[in-house]
């Protein structure tokens, strides 16, 4: 890399993906009424009901797997009962992203097909390009970016042909992104102008602003250091509205991390704060958490006191938010200062307890696997008597 100052480091783009594919880790925005059975009621088109399903299920979808089950399998009922296979097959789409992001692959994987099948059958292109380019992107978090670019690319083939601006660009992104990861550049850039160029004179939007970070995210990884805080700096601005406030709260995250990996943390710190202060405002939860490990990692050497103090507090927002994948983590990094600072008991016991959430995770996902392999099975089953039956009914008539 021909700058002196280091560039920032592939863990970068890895974090990007996670942003980039929009899976179910997205935020409710503050303020949205998540009384959902009372909004269900009310809702007068079957548009809304779909909109409310899907903003239910990323609702609880780290913290109530009850709450996801009760919401996916109501509207995967309501649709078939009214015979709506287009909403059945999103709000499949929505739960197999779900079940992705807590380890469940096998099961998302049956989910994504099942609402594929629909979309096909339907010739619903929109609904094709979203589902191929999600089974690209399962395939993308779990390391397998071959599969994942072809995904992506047939993924596109059906975008291009729908004319919709948001599948384009989210295409075009996804791509970059996994060949930011494998270190592709070239390549990287090449999906990164075709986004760039579909998002002239789309409305703003957090999306678009993530892929002017990701962009931002490219020029550093190619050493271009300036151009890269420029570009976050210029992100950081343009999302200076409430409606932006997840695309600020990712802009201060790249600022942190650039100024973290350039041996400046005091002023990583101070971005790092003000997005915590933000994120606390907004009332945004795992956000606050992610804040607060970024600021005990960078304490760690100089003050691994106060370190623990910031582990702690995100400690306790990951334990009142049930996030178990947040939680082994910290317990994690906990089990590692505690090392540093030679408290071997500590260690031992944040360990363990990393371990007794892991066996914990590992049982209940067999368990919801089983039981979404199953229901997945009946659903196409039922689908497959229904339409024998009604073949049956039209050669009688």
């Amino acid at each position: 890399m021909p700058h002196c100052i280091p560039c920032m480091t592939v863990s970068s783009s890895k974090i990007a993906l996670l942003v980039a594919l929009y899976l179910s880790c997205v935020q409710i925005a503050v303020g949205r009424d998540t009384d959902f059975v009372r909004r269900l009621n009310r809702a007068r088109t079957d548009t809304e009901r779909v909109t409310i399903y899907k903003e239910a299920i990323r609702h609880y979808g780290y913290s109530n797997e009850d709450s996801i089950r009760y919401y996916g399998e109501m509207g995967i009922a309501y649709f078939r009962r009214h015979k709506e296979p287009l909403f059945e097959a999103q709000i499949m789409e929505q739960l197999g992203l779900i079940d992705d992001n807590r380890g469940r692959t096998a099961t998302a994987r049956e989910r994504m097909l099942y609402a594929l099948r629909i979309y096909r059958e339907l010739n619903h292109r929109q609904g094709i390009a979203s589902a191929v380019g999600n089974m690209g992107a399962l395939e993308a978090v779990s390391g397998k970016y071959d599969a994942a670019i072809k995904y992506m690319t047939e993924s596109m083939d059906y975008a291009d042909t729908t004319r919709d601006k948001d599948i384009i660009i989210t295409g075009y992104m996804n791509l970059a992104t996994v060949y930011l990861n494998i270190e592709e550049l070239a390549s990287a850039e090449k999906y990164f102008a075709l986004a760039t160029r579909a998002a002239e004179g789309h409305k703003l939007s957090d999306k678009i602003i993530s892929l002017y970070n990701l962009v931002g995210v490219l020029h550093a990884m190619k050493g271009e250091n300036e151009i890269a805080l420029k570009t976050f700096q210029r992100n950081l601005e343009l999302s200076n509205k409430p409606a932006f406030i997840n695309a600020r709260l990712e802009c201060m995250t790249y600022i942190s991390q650039f100024y973290q990996e350039n041996g400046q943390p005091e002023k990583a710190m101070q971005y790092l704060q003000d997005g915590l202060k933000l994120a606390t405002e907004m009332k945004m939860a795992e956000i606050r958490s992610n804040f607060l490990q970024q600021m005990g990692a960078i304490e760690r050497e100089k003050n691994p006191q106060r370190a623990e103090q910031y582990l702690n507090e995100a400690l306790a927002i990951a334990t009142e938010m049930d996030n178990k994948i947040v939680l082994m983590t910290i317990f994690d990094n906990l089990a590692s200062l505690h090392k540093q600072t030679h408290n071997y008991k500590e260690a031992l016991l944040a360990t363990e307890r990393k371990h007794k959430i892991s066996d914990s995770m590992l049982a209940t996902n067999k368990a919801a696997e089983l039981s979404g392999l199953l229901a997945t099975w009946e659903l196409e089953k039922s689908s497959n008597a229904l339409a024998d039956l009604e073949l049956k009914h039209a050669r009688n008539v």
